[in-house]
């Protein structure tokens, strides 16, 4: 497997999804050798953004992202997810917080929120 960007860049997303390092070694040359054979550490994380990662590193560059722009297209897209889904929940919490105290005002946020 050669190294790309879009490896190097998978390695760092998946370090930052997980909070370790997608390749282990009890020593340099272990973690190397693992990097090499691309022997990603076993993790329960889940979701689209592991996903991207893990795509960033396949092994096989016919599964990788096409560029380093895809791989970034696709981490936009799923920050414009994240954002929708953190702006829908806030607008359902406000209907909750509007239907309790039946403040208008509250209301007009929550759909504020909502659309």
């Amino acid at each position: 497997m050669g190294t790309s960007f879009s490896d190097v860049l998978g390695a760092i997303l998946y370090e930052i999804v997980t909070g370790n390092p997608p390749h282990d070694g009890t020593s340099v040359s272990l973690c190397l050798r693992a990097a090499a054979k691309n022997e990603i550490v076993r993790t329960d994380r889940k979701g689209e953004l592991f996903k991207i990662a893990l795509t960033a590193m396949a092994s096989a560059p016919s599964d990788r992202w096409t560029s380093v722009r895809s791989l970034q297209d696709a981490v936009r897209e799923y920050l414009s997810h994240t954002e929708s889904n953190a702006l829908a929940a806030r607008g359902e919490e406000g209907l909750r917080r509007a239907e309790q105290s039946g403040d208008y005002a509250e209301y007009q946020q929550a759909i504020l929120a909502l659309t």
